[in-house]
């Protein structure tokens, strides 16, 4: 759901064509296999229950936080009624999607 839910925001937010789909969908997959690899580590953590904890409850703040970062921010970091470049696009992606791809993997 929460996938679901970014990927229209960021189609709202970046002109809606379908390279912010594809843009999205593979920073989703190289995010996430990033936080797995932050997830094999968690056998060695001194108390994993509370890292567990923590984990899961910015899984369900994160979210909320992107929608509203990437709704409010949008004309302050481009520029009003200007189309974004793929750069500028892949690079505010991987920013949004970043927290909320690391962390759903920890656990």
């Amino acid at each position: 759901m929460t996938q679901l839910a970014l990927m229209r925001e960021l189609l709202s937010a970046f002109a809606g064509n379908e390279m912010v789909l594809g843009i999205a969908l593979g920073l989703w997959l190289l995010l996430t296999g990033l936080g797995t690899l932050l997830g094999r580590t968690a056998d060695k953590l001194r108390n994993p229950l509370a890292v567990l904890f923590a984990a899961q409850i910015l899984i369900a703040v994160i979210p909320m936080a992107q929608v509203f970062a990437l709704r409010a921010l949008r004309n302050v970091v481009f520029l009003r009624g200007a189309e974004v470049g793929v750069m500028g696009t892949v690079l505010s992606a991987a920013a949004l999607l970043l927290p909320f791809c690391l962390v759903a993997d920890i656990p």
